[in-house]
């Protein structure tokens, strides 16, 4: 019967349209932890030596941190660290400066230190007496990623804490009269 042709819809609306995880997990304040959900950050700070604040001219500042463990995540799902320059020094409000960022991508199951060429951000403590001796940490795509790193810390307790390696040259002694 070609005479009476029914139309039917079917509309369906998720009955679930969220997320739960069975056991979250609780960052340790000892350590660094960044990335992972809810999004976190992390602030390091640093103080120059005063040989090098003042007249030195750095060639090259790298950030050195250690895993605390294999970093977790996803072998396809890639994510990358970040270092930001901050303005100033307001703790977790602190705004960044983008100009001076670096990044480097994380090997999920590694436990290898991670190395940020932070080159950049350290000319510019030197270069800006104002500027706080700071900078954040923080994954890219932030909070799109399942890898979480939790790297070493001074709080901890242990070896391994955040490490900033400075290559610089002095100044000859003819140059200051």
């Amino acid at each position: 019967d070609t005479g009476s042709i029914r139309r039917q819809s079917v509309t369906r609306a998720p009955a679930f349209n969220t997320f739960v995880t069975q056991s979250p997990l609780v960052p340790d304040n000892a350590f660094l932890t960044v990335g992972g959900e809810p999004s976190a950050r992390a602030m390091l700070r640093f103080d120059l030596p005063e040989d090098i604040e003042d007249s030195a001219t750095i060639v090259r500042a790298t950030l050195e941190l250690v895993p605390r463990s294999p970093m977790l995540g996803l072998r396809n799902d890639p994510a990358l660290l970040q270092a930001k320059a901050l303005f100033a020094d307001l703790g977790a409000k602190s705004p960044v400066d983008v100009r001076f960022t670096s990044s480097g991508t994380l090997g999920v199951g590694s436990a290898d230190t991670v190395r940020l060429d932070v080159t950049s951000i350290v000319q510019t403590w030197q270069a800006a007496s104002e500027r706080p001796e700071a900078m954040f940490l923080s994954l890219l795509p932030e909070g799109a990623s399942f890898t979480r790193p939790v790297f070493g810390s001074t709080r901890s307790g242990t070896v391994g804490g955040p490490r900033l390696r400075i290559t610089y040259l002095k100044p000859f002694p003819f140059e200051n009269p």
